[in-house]
């Protein structure tokens, strides 16, 4: 029983991880000069809260401390999604100069692409 929750849980957590990454660099650029619809901004904090909740049942499904020696990959995965929700929200922002969306743009793919290394290769940190 405990097996088959799990898969379930895991495979959730992947595809809403996938969508919210594909979904960020969709309305990146599809709405790059041009004012959001409002499902665009709020669908990606229902997909981010139940990924969350998610990670969160996954971590307590398979005993992972963040703080822990063991789970530290975890904790940094942690840290990089921290630091993509930051840098999400400035390259969403239309205010800013152009120059400092794409940066934040490409930083924030950055940590994506660090998220999802973390995940799947749960390096050994300390």
């Amino acid at each position: 029983m405990l097996a088959e929750a799990y898969m379930g849980i895991k495979h959730t957590h992947i595809m809403l991880a996938a969508f919210s990454i594909i979904f960020f660099n969709f309305r990146f650029w599809k709405y790059f000069l041009v004012k959001r619809p409002k499902w665009t901004r709020i669908v990606p904090h229902v997909v981010d809260t139940f990924l969350l909740l998610t990670g969160i049942l996954l971590a307590v499904t398979l005993s992972i401390n963040p703080f822990s020696a063991n789970g530290s990959w975890l904790g940094v995965k942690l840290l990089f999604v921290v630091l993509y929700i930051v840098f999400a929200f400035f390259a969403m922002r239309q205010r800013l100069v152009l120059s400092s969306r794409l940066i934040a743009y490409l930083v924030a793919n950055f940590m994506a692409m660090g998220v999802v290394y973390m995940a799947l290769m749960r390096p050994y940190l300390f």
